[in-house]
């Protein structure tokens, strides 16, 4: 008899999978919140404190394909459970160092293992319910991973006030061993016959078959071009700069700025589902461009605002960047299927996002280098930031479209 609706072991496979992707999504998150708290523990300069950003994004991006050939090749439950486990012991390091260099060297591994959470999240997903839901689950699973993102945000800096940024981390290195025990008991162990069905990289491939392995094609370079801008504007300021923008350049307290990072989360979490709906009706590629350009106008729109009168608007713009942000990713990764034939659709998918995070990683470090560059205020420096994103953003939404184009 054919199943009309998810079963209870269905239901917890989402839950774990989502858990992990929101861990992925707290990790990235934490320096815009709690980056001058730990500045100031550990004495770091503004460009230690942005590497700590990009160490996390550099190893993120550079795990991205093996993560995805990992999970082929042992399959999600024991790369989610082993990369859960190590990042259990890099969060708990983290919160009991008292060194630049061990910080730095714990905050790479954390970029690493939680890279290990999405693209197998992704193909369990896909084998789990098929394709007829595959579009239904993503958004679901990004809506779980995007609370991750809203909890590293005003809830995080509430509790950094409470009990303090190490006491923090020591809870959540707990909780990660609970997601490594949860993930090894929940999500099925895959025979390597259904491996090699549902993999996310390219499959065996020996002749005519063969070909498809080669994924780089004009579309998918252009795809890239758009999600190293797009990644790397977009993470770059949500992940740090954004919180220095509303303390700094809008003189907002501590407190409200951690509420607008909130609004941001907050946006992708109803975006994730909305505009995977809408995309299903108005068409993919139509509503990512859409989406994107619509995001490049919300850069537009901070750069009017002023200190001090400014903390309504920046919130209403913040939420609008995160639903359109959201629809940007998770429509966009959609779309990606349309490239190539369906083998290479994993490996494009990881490419792509491996882009994503590159730019992040770039863009963190370019922004403090062009934010230190003898502006004659923080206000003046990220509005000339912003039209520069705004710009960025355009040439990105151009390239998107234009990959796609027959």
């Amino acid at each position: 008899m054919k199943q009309t609706g998810p079963s209870l072991k269905q239901i917890l496979l989402v839950a774990v999978l989502g858990l992990a992707y929101f861990f992925c999504n707290f990790h990235r998150q934490v320096l815009a919140v709690i980056g001058t708290s730990i500045a100031s523990e550990l004495a770091l300069s503004d460009m230690q404190l942005a590497s700590l950003g990009s160490a996390l994004f550099y190893a993120y991006a550079a795990m991205q394909i093996p993560g995805g050939w990992l999970a082929d090749r042992f399959g999600a439950r024991r790369v989610i459970a082993a990369s859960s486990l190590v990042l259990a012991v890099s969060v708990l390091w983290f919160a009991l160092t008292h060194s630049y260099g061990a910080a730095l060297i714990s905050r790479a591994l954390v970029g690493a293992t939680t890279a290990m959470a999405f693209v197998p999240a992704m193909a369990c997903l896909r084998r789990a319910f098929g394709d007829s839901l595959y579009g239904t689950m993503a958004g679901i699973l990004v809506c779980l991973g995007q609370t991750g993102t809203i909890c590293a945000s005003a809830p995080l800096h509430f509790l950094n006030a409470f009990i303090g940024w190490r006491k923090t981390f020591i809870i959540l290195g707990i909780l990660t061993f609970v997601l490594c025990a949860g993930a090894w008991l929940l999500i099925p162990e895959q025979s390597r016959s259904a491996d090699a069905r549902s993999a996310v990289t390219v499959p065996e491939a020996s002749g005519e078959r063969r070909k498809t392995a080669s994924v780089f094609s004009r579309g998918l370079i252009l795809v890239c071009v758009f999600y190293l801008l797009m990644g790397g504007t977009r993470l770059s300021f949500q992940t740090l700069w954004a919180d220095v923008y509303f303390r700094e350049a809008l003189l907002m307290p501590p407190a409200v700025s951690s509420v607008m990072i909130t609004c941001v989360a907050a946006g992708a979490v109803f975006g994730a589902v909305v505009t995977g709906r809408i995309s299903d009706r108005a068409g993919h590629v139509r509503s990512t461009v859409i989406c994107s350009v619509i995001f490049a106008a919300t850069w537009a729109a901070l750069i009017t605002l002023s200190p001090g009168k400014s903390s309504l608007a920046a919130g209403a713009i913040m939420f609008l960047a995160g639903i359109m942000g959201s629809g940007i990713f998770t429509v966009g990764f959609v779309c990606i299927g349309k490239l190539g034939r369906s083998e290479a659709t994993g490996t494009m998918t990881g490419i792509a996002n491996c882009a994503a995070f590159i730019g992040s990683a770039a863009f963190t470090q370019l922004d403090g280098l062009f934010l230190g560059a003898g502006w004659s205020s923080p206000l003046e420096g990220f509005r000339a930031l912003l039209a520069a994103f705004v710009i960025l953003c355009l040439i990105a939404s151009a390239a998107f479209a234009s990959a796609f184009r027959k």
